[in-house]
């Protein structure tokens, strides 16, 4: 006996794309939080992108920055860390 699953409920979401969207959302969010704290570092530290890329990658690898996923922005763990001079010995150690 073969049976047909065509009839089967499936949870809303499964099948229309709304879970997919969702996933969207969360990679639009983190790229926003990766730019806005690229560039508050290019204000702050007087550095241009790639040196900015590297801050963060160091940030991030010490956990110095968290993620805020509902406001799609990077929160530094101290308000010290954007200062000048921070970001510079902090690029210097990247």
């Amino acid at each position: 006996m073969q049976s047909d699953i065509s009839n089967i409920e499936r949870p809303r979401g499964f099948a229309d794309g709304y879970g997919r969207t969702s996933f969207e959302h969360m990679a639009r969010r983190l790229e926003s939080a990766r730019a806005s704290a690229i560039r508050a570092f290019m204000d702050n530290g007087a550095m241009d992108e790639a040196e900015a890329e590297k801050v963060l990658a160091l940030y991030k690898k010490h956990r110095l920055v968290r993620m805020d996923a509902v406001m799609g922005t990077f929160r530094v763990v101290h308000g010290g860390l954007l200062d000048r001079a921070t970001l510079q010995r902090a690029l210097a150690q990247a």
